[in-house]
C-alpha cells in the first residue's frame, strides 16, 4: 500500500470487530418431530411406490416409538414423576367422568370393585386397609410393600372401567381421569384419613352411623355382611372394648374447619395440614 504522506507513514485501516457466533442451543423438539414425521412420510411414499404394503396402524406405531426413543419425547408433559413408597400407606381416590354417578346399581358396582380388589391384593401384593364406594367415586387406604401401586391401580381402574361399561353397554370411559394418591407418612395423619374415609357416607347424608353403610369395608370388618375384599387386620377391632371405642370415635362428628383441613390435605401429593392464622392446627397433636 502506497502511503498518502511519506512523513506520516503508511495508512492504518480501522479494525472491524465481528460479532461472535452464537453458541448452538439445545435441539428444538418441534423441529425434531417434523424431521421424524417427514422421514416416515417419505418411507410411506417409497413403500407405496415400490408396492410394499404397510398397515396404517403399524406405521403409526412405528412413528410413536421412533419419536419417543429418538427424540426422548414425553407424552405426559407437565406431570411430575411420582416416587412410589413401600413403607407408608396412601389415600387413593378416583371419580367418575363429569362427576356423574356410576352407570350401574351400587350393588353391581360394589361386586365389580370387590372382585378386582381381591385380584390386585393377590396379584400385586397390595395391602388394602379401608375401602368405601360412593355414588360417583371411591376412597381407599392402601399400602404397596413392593412399590407397585401405579401398576396395581392402573390395572384396577382399567379393569373396573371395562366391566362397568360392558354391563351398561356403553363405550365411554368410566372414570374422569387418573387416580389421585396422597402419601401418609405419619400415624396421626393416618388416623385423620381413616376417619375421613369411613365418615364420607355420613357426611354425604346417606346414613347416620358409619357401620350402617353397606358399601364399605367396615361393614364387612364388623361382620355385618360377607365381603370379598381382603382387608388387612387392624388393631382397632381386636376386642369388644376397642371396637366400641373405635366406633364411638368414628361416629363423633368433627369440627367443620378440621374436616376441611383434612379434605384439603388429602388433595395434595403428601398429607400436610395447612396452618390456621400462621399457627399449627390442633390436628397436629390430636386425632380428628
Amino acid at each position: 500500500m502506497v502511503p498518502k504522506n511519506l512523513d506520516q507513514g503508511p495508512e492504518i485501516q480501522p479494525k472491524i470487530h465481528k460479532k461472535p457466533r452464537p453458541k448452538p442451543g439445545p435441539p428444538n423438539p418441534r423441529l425434531a418431530n417434523r424431521r421424524g414425521c417427514l422421514s416416515f412420510f417419505w418411507v410411506y411414499i417409497a413403500s407405496d411406490f415400490f408396492e410394499f404394503r404397510i398397515h396404517t396402524k403399524v406405521l403409526m406405531y412405528l412413528v410413536r416409538v421412533y419419536l419417543r426413543k429418538k427424540f426422548a419425547l414425553q407424552s405426559r408433559m407437565g406431570r411430575k414423576q411420582f416416587i412410589n413408597q413401600s413403607e407408608y400407606p396412601y389415600h387413593v381416590t378416583a371419580r367418575c367422568i363429569n362427576k356423574e354417578w356410576f352407570s350401574q346399581n351400587p350393588e353391581v358396582v360394589w361386586e365389580v370393585m370387590t372382585r378386582n380388589l381381591y385380584f390386585i391384593n393377590h396379584a400385586f401384593n397390595l395391602r388394602i386397609q379401608a375401602f368405601v364406594l360412593m355414588s360417583n367415586h371411591f376412597h381407599m387406604l392402601v399400602r404397596a410393600p413392593d412399590g407397585n401401586i401405579s401398576e396395581a391401580m392402573k390395572f384396577f381402574m382399567t379393569q373396573t372401567s371395562k366391566e362397568i361399561s360392558k354391563l351398561s353397554k356403553r363405550i365411554n370411559h368410566c372414570y374422569g381421569g387418573r387416580f389421585h394418591r396422597t402419601l401418609i407418612a405419619s400415624p396421626l395423619y393416618y388416623l385423620h384419613a381413616y376417619k375421613y374415609v369411613y365418615r364420607n357416607p355420613v357426611t354425604a347424608g346417606l346414613v347416620e352411623r358409619v357401620e350402617d353403610y353397606k358399601f364399605s369395608s367396615l361393614h364387612g370388618v364388623l361382620g355385618n355382611s360377607w365381603m370379598e375384599v381382603p382387608v388387612q387386620e387392624d388393631d382397632n377391632w381386636g376386642n369388644w372394648e376397642t371396637r366400641q371405642a373405635t366406633l364411638a370415635w368414628l361416629n363423633t362428628a368433627p369440627l367443620e374447619e378440621d374436616w376441611d383441613l383434612v379434605r384439603k390435605a388429602l388433595k395434595r401429593p403428601e398429607f400436610v395440614l395447612s396452618k390456621v392464622n400462621k399457627r399449627s392446627s390442633d390436628l397436629e397433636f390430636n386425632a380428628l
